[in-house]
């Protein structure tokens, strides 16, 4: 690793983190089939102990604890100044932000399902909608609460400064971490709707210096699905249609109607949102213009060596030798520029294995082919 920059081994360490948390989400499917097999069935009472436990657990083992650990190591002290920890009060507009961002990846997640539906795939199936009071509060803790926590420090603590550093690129930064943040869920309905979300809220938390903003975003998001689950299923007990019955609605509606109901929460939920994050940029739009992380490449307002000014012949001079320094580095490192990808390559794999299932199963659904596990 002498060859290797500092902005290369810190991208290595964040992908081997990320490599970790596909593995270990595989495992933890192995975990949940190894339990169903001896008849234990965690997921048998939707938010009750043993789902709550199990949800708690599937996010802390691959996601949070592995980070925990490189921080707690000599490799990993360095990268807690990078996370913007800082709580700043702008953070708080993400909570609006994130209600009509929710309406939005609803239209988007509609018409999306309705091109689904057209070409003769099913549904897949998703989490229970919670019933009663108890439920819904075990779903905002365990759906909403805990994976924003575990996620947001995975994704936008660690992963974003590193490919901020090595690309010297906000905008890249957060268009690969979001892309890597969507396909790890595995979820074929949600694709293009994780993708909304992994872009939004890495653009968020580049915009306010400030983790918690997609924190707060990523709560909002989540609690918002439990929550209108939770209504519809109130709404479909009080017109006593019966359990299943809002599925059933889903399932015999047509693409085209799916298709104008994404619409619909396009307008609206696109209106409400880029008034929202237009207001969170005018609040912080003069911290962004002296940022110096996102002028990466900007040089410094200073006198240069020898109390030149910079853009004087001389320093002109150094900056042209120091970047053919950094290219003949590169060269020289051969291969190493592509080492730190090497374990997201190793993790796409199970990543496409997982793809692949959901969308056979998908396939079957739409064929009407039952399948019992």
């Amino acid at each position: 690793m002498k060859s290797f920059t500092e902005s290369q081994r810190g991208l290595l360490k964040v992908n081997v983190l990320y490599a970790i948390v596909v593995w270990g989400m595989m495992l933890m499917g192995f975990i949940m089939g190894f339990l169903m097999v001896f008849g234990i069935n965690p997921m048998a009472e939707p938010y009750g102990a043993g789902f709550s436990i199990y949800m708690v657990i599937a996010e802390a083992l691959p996601v949070l604890l592995p980070g925990i650990i490189l921080l707690m190591l000599p490799a990993g002290r360095g990268m807690i100044s990078s996370m913007r920890l800082k709580f700043r009060p702008s953070a708080l507009l993400a909570i609006p932000a994130g209600v009509a961002g929710y309406l939005l990846v609803l239209g988007i997640s509609a018409l999306w399902m309705s091109l689904l539906s057209a070409i003769g795939l099913g549904q897949e199936s998703g989490l229970p909608a919670p019933d009663g009071g108890a439920q819904l509060g075990a779903s905002i803790l365990v759906i909403a609460l805990w994976p924003a926590l575990c996620e947001e420090f995975f994704f936008r603590g660690l992963m974003l400064p590193a490919y901020e550093k090595h690309f010297k690129s906000p905008v890249k930064a957060v268009l690969f971490t979001g892309v890597l943040f969507a396909i790890v869920h595995g979820v074929v309905s949600g694709a293009p709707g994780h993708i909304f979300l992994g872009l939004v809220m890495g653009a968020l938390v580049v915009m306010t210096d400030s983790l918690w903003t997609g924190i707060l975003y990523h709560i909002t998001n989540n609690a918002m699905a439990m929550l209108l689950a939770y209504v519809a299923t109130a709404w479909s007990d009080q017109l006593g249609l019966g359990e299943g019955a809002l599925a059933m609605i889903d399932e015999e509606m047509s693409p085209l109607m799916m298709a104008l109901g994404g619409v619909g929460y396009l307008v609206v939920g696109g209106v409400l949102f880029i008034l929202c994050v237009g207001l969170i940029w005018v609040v912080n739009r003069e911290r962004m213009k002296e940022d110096p992380k996102l002028h990466p490449r900007a040089l410094p307002a200073q006198s240069g060596p020898g109390g030149l000014p910079y853009g004087s012949p001389y320093t002109a001079y150094q900056d042209s030798v120091a970047t053919q320094n950094e290219a003949i580095r590169a060269m020289q490192g051969g291969g190493a520029k592509f080492l730190p990808y090497l374990p997201v390559v190793i993790a796409a794999p199970i990543i496409v294995m997982n793809y692949t299932a959901t969308f056979l199963m998908m396939l079957f659904s739409g064929l009407g082919i039952g399948l019992q596990f």
